[in-house]
């Protein structure tokens, strides 16, 4: 099932005031081709306008140090199955990251294959970057290119911690709202609770970007489970 999701309202700055500092953008780096080699310092962009305080809809508590790690790259490769059974492939999705001296960069790249890319190619990539901490994984930059129809979309977060804001969303289209403690994008909700295991069964409100948007998930963990797979046993997390 999808996690329900409450939107958390954002703040617009004023049209006098957007002007003031440049509009968010995707690197072209970002957008196609290999996945970049990480920052270790996230590149600075000049601070948006001045927003109103508003109070957060929900964050999500910390959590205690954990022994969790990943190696510091990986690959995993998942197959898009369309029917039941065996089914039809018609997508694949590459996860990949690189993690080192307390940095992260995480990414996907999906893409159609089969009779879905003869007839409607697609691309879709996020790219994830932050840094490492005792509560998991803390972002400073999203980014999301989708590639359809020969035109490229792309949005891109940035989160502010210092200041308690993240802003948000298309290059024409910028927004700001309140950014709370335990924020997330869409590559860090999936593998945090790798990283740092959940407080235990029971559901978790957790702000989540997805670079277009920024909004409030409710997260169902269920008990831990054991799962028989090509390479073994493996103890999952059931969210």
């Amino acid at each position: 099932s999808h996690p329900r999701h409450a939107a958390v309202k954002p703040v617009v700055p004023p049209p006098w005031l957007a002007g003031t500092s440049p509009p968010l953008f995707v690197p072209p780096e970002f957008e196609s081709g290999p996945v970049p080699e990480l920052e270790e310092t996230p590149v600075a962009e000049a601070d948006p306008a001045p927003m109103a305080a508003e109070p957060v809809v929900a964050q999500a508590t910390d959590t205690p140090a954990s022994a969790n790690t990943l190696p510091a790259r990986g690959t995993i490769e998942y197959v898009v199955l369309f029917g039941s059974g065996d089914g039809l492939p018609v997508g694949k999705i590459v996860h990949s990251w690189k993690m080192k001296n307390g940095h992260y960069l995480l990414a996907s790249d999906a893409e159609t294959t089969g009779l879905v890319e003869l007839f409607s190619p697609q691309r879709l990539r996020y790219v994830s970057q932050g840094t490492i901490t005792a509560q998991g994984l803390k972002p400073d930059s999203f980014y999301i290119t989708r590639t359809r129809r020969g035109k490229i979309e792309s949005a891109r977060a940035l989160f502010r911690w210092d200041k308690g804001q993240i802003v948000y969303g298309y290059a024409n289209d910028r927004k700001v709202a309140p950014l709370s403690k335990g924020a997330q994008d869409l590559m860090t909700l999936a593998y945090q609770f790798a990283i740092v295991p959940a407080p235990g069964p029971g559901r978790l409100r957790v702000p989540v970007t997805s670079g277009k948007g920024f909004d409030t998930y409710e997260v169902e963990v269920l008990p831990e489970e054991v799962i028989d797979t090509p390479i073994g046993e493996l103890r999952t997390l059931h969210v």
